[in-house]
């Protein structure tokens, strides 16, 4: 399949960006991420700059995703697997319904 370009809106700034459509979702589903992280950062935090927020939003990702292979027991947090199962069930919920109400289907 050929890529497709579409628009995501990060922290206040528009980008172009190509995309096959079978992964469209999720790269949708990853805007809406980095952009949500972004969002709460600005508001819990006296950071400044667009590149600082994305650089922080950035490590909080990636210290989820690294806690999140983190494989048996429990993470940083002191989720077990089983709490992460849900918790991830809930997120991916909580982007469909954003998604939804955005009028994006997937």
């Amino acid at each position: 399949m050929s890529a497709k370009a579409i628009e995501a809106l990060i922290g206040g700034q528009s980008y172009r960006l190509s995309v096959s459509p079978e992964n469209e979702p999720a790269l949708r589903a990853a805007v809406f991420l980095v952009d949500e992280q972004m969002s709460r950062i600005r508001a819990t935090t006296r950071a400044k700059g667009q590149e600082r927020v994305a650089i922080m939003a950035a490590l909080s990702l990636a210290s989820e995703l690294l806690a999140a292979r983190k494989p048996g027991g429990a993470d940083a947090q002191g989720e077990t697997d089983t709490t992460f199962a849900e918790r991830l069930a809930a997120l991916s919920e909580n982007i469909t319904d954003a998604l939804h109400s955005q009028g994006l289907r997937y």
